[in-house]
């Protein structure tokens, strides 16, 4: 009996540091592809294995859509999809895979008629 714990002990201490933890999504600014001015109002949704994110622009044109997950044994995925939206310019959709630095987005302004 004394055995047979001491083998689950084992087996839950190995178990317990082999699981992984990572990160998935994306920080960033967000400007008008052609004057460079940034972004306020953007809709931003992240879209991970673990975790959907919706947020919007700040001010300063930044979006902040990543996060911490814990996928135990299983295999990890740091890849997402992530969406912008805004009135008067064209929507943009990325696959990415977490990086770790903020990215500069540049959406394009759709033409008057």
């Amino acid at each position: 009996m004394k055995r047979k714990f001491l083998k689950f002990g084992l087996l839950f201490f190995v178990i317990s540091f082999i699981s992984c933890d990572g990160f998935s999504g994306m920080d960033g600014i967000v400007k008008d592809s052609e004057t460079g001015q940034v972004l306020e109002g953007v809709k931003v949704e992240m879209t991970s294995h673990y975790k959907t994110i919706n947020t919007v622009t700040n001010e300063l044109g930044e979006f902040y859509a990543s996060h911490m997950y814990s996928c135990g044994i299983i295999k990890c995925t740091e890849c997402f999809t992530i969406k912008f939206e805004k009135d008067g310019y064209e929507n943009l959709e990325l696959k990415d895979c977490y990086r770790g630095d903020k990215v500069v987005i540049e959406l394009i302004k759709l033409e008057s008629e």
